[in-house]
């Protein structure tokens, strides 16, 4: 486990063990947080927060499993 971008514990892929996954974010997206998203800090999940148990996705590049 690493400290995430939000200062939380993020946990390891328990597809593939790969550290550090991005934070999946719900909702509508600020221009910021399309920013984030294009610079890979973070993952934007759907406008409806119906998926919202997803919370990491895995930055492996075989992997991108989300978790």
């Amino acid at each position: 486990m690493s400290e995430s971008l939000f200062g939380d514990e993020s946990p390891d892929c328990p597809q593939c063990g790969a550290q550090e996954p991005r934070p999946i974010l719900y909702g509508i997206a600020s221009e910021e947080m399309v920013t984030a998203a294009r610079l890979g800090h973070i993952v934007l999940g759907s406008e409806d927060a119906t998926d919202a148990r997803r919370l990491w996705q895995c930055r492996g590049l075989e992997c991108n499993y989300r978790f």
